[in-house]
């Protein structure tokens, strides 16, 4: 059999990494080989209404921020695409699940100022590992001595969270010369939140996790199946991903840029 090629990376972003730890072989497909997706996943479409509530929540006046307010926005941008999910039980249960933590972490934010970035991407470049990482700020709020970022997510990998502090950490460091006061990643499905506080010693680590990553991203010979196949029947290159896994030899070097 025929190695799969091995690319080089020039860009990771956090989303790249947030869909390889779900699933090495979408993420090959959509980002490595470029291949538009036939449709949105039912995780895209939800980040994406989210999204738009938080912005529009946010930029209402302090009075009218409410939990009426987010139903009222849910109401407004919500997607109703039964058929991206995998059942209509599931539908109304990420629904259900998404509207009861939005409403639980959105009204501590009532009192709060307009942050000062939402959902602005931003690039920095990483000399010691020859590339540069992109994140989107979902929320980020300056603070008198530093500033704090919010992450909300939808149902992602459990090692994803310790994936994000490091990139969060590294790419503060390197982009704005100052750590974080504090990380938080709020989990839409399960209510779950993450807290980290990042200190110095955490600079290196990170830069020893993204060289790891690197490799990994690069070696595309060793990518795994995915730990569940409960995505497989709604997944938007299930046409492209045979049983073997074998997308077929490339002669080429790929170049791994942001899509």
């Amino acid at each position: 059999m025929d190695k799969k090629p091995v690319v080089s990376i020039k860009t990771i972003a956090d989303y790249h990494l947030e869909e390889f730890m779900r699933c090495s072989h979408q993420f090959y497909y959509r980002h490595l080989l470029g291949h538009a997706p036939l449709y949105q996943t039912w995780r895209h479409t939800v980040q994406q209404t989210v999204g738009q509530v938080i912005r529009d929540y946010y930029q209402s006046p302090e009075h009218s921020r409410s939990s009426i307010r987010i139903l009222e926005l849910l109401q407004r941008y919500w997607v109703k695409k039964v058929d991206l999910f995998h059942s209509r039980e599931h539908y109304f249960h990420v629904l259900g699940s998404v509207t009861n933590h939005l409403i639980s972490f959105l009204s501590r934010e009532r009192k709060a100022n307009p942050p000062l970035f939402m959902y602005e991407k931003f690039k920095t470049s990483v000399e010691e590992l020859e590339i540069d990482l992109s994140m989107t700020l979902q929320v980020a709020e300056w603070t008198e001595e530093s500033f704090i970022l919010k992450k909300y997510v939808i149902d992602v990998e459990e090692d994803f969270y310790e994936t994000y502090k490091h990139m969060a950490t590294l790419f503060s460091y390197k982009a704005f010369q100052k750590l974080p006061e504090r990380i938080e990643i709020m989990n839409l499905l399960s209510g779950q939140e993450y807290v980290f506080y990042p200190v110095a010693d955490d600079i290196i680590e990170a830069v020893g996790y993204f060289h790891l990553t690197k490799d990994l991203l690069q070696n595309t010979d060793d990518y795994t199946r995915p730990k569940s196949f409960k995505d497989c029947s709604k997944c938007p290159f299930k046409k492209k991903c045979h049983r073997d896994w074998v997308p077929g030899h490339r002669a080429t070097t790929e170049y791994f840029n942001e899509s």
